[in-house]
């Protein structure tokens, strides 16, 4: 996930969980202590369902050429807690800010929620930790600037 995108949305993601920490998986040292997020981009960058296009902009004294493209990518959340029921509650609590919450958020730094997948346990054999899960699947337009050369004439025929 791009750095400064994974920020924008992580930072109203901490707000709104108010000091459960969330932070990126396979990072160097020890994770919190207690009930904490973590997420994970498995998913980079895969084709959206429109066709990319060229668009012309006027920008001062330039004429630039846009390449626009939309892409989706995945998200994956999971809580860790002591017990089963923390778990839950918490991932249906940051569920609700993908699902409704976080629409302006969202919108701010150019993401459209695409699909949420159901909550489920992520549990694996250590039995000091609950985990409960979900991923999300978002959609969101690059947009790739190239400046051109300003044309005067345009010949259409022989």
């Amino acid at each position: 996930m791009i750095p400064s995108m994974r920020d924008a949305l992580i930072i109203p993601i901490n707000e709104y969980m108010q000091g459960i920490p969330v932070i990126q998986s396979n990072q160097e040292g020890e994770p919190p202590e207690g009930t904490h997020i973590i997420f994970t981009a498995i998913v980079q960058f895969a084709q959206a369902n429109f066709t990319p296009y060229f668009e012309y902009e006027q920008s001062g004294e330039e004429l630039v050429k846009n390449y626009v493209e939309g892409y989706k990518f995945t998200v994956s959340f999971t809580v860790i807690s002591g017990t089963e029921e923390e778990a839950t509650t918490v991932a249906f609590q940051l569920r609700k800010w993908f699902a409704v919450i976080g629409d302006d958020a969202l919108d701010a730094i150019g993401l459209v929620v695409d699909n949420i997948s159901d909550i489920i346990n992520r549990n694996s054999f250590d039995e000091d930790e609950q985990r409960q899960g979900f991923d999300v699947i978002f959609s969101a337009v690059q947009i790739t600037p190239q400046i051109v050369e300003w044309f005067d004439t345009i010949k259409v025929g022989s």
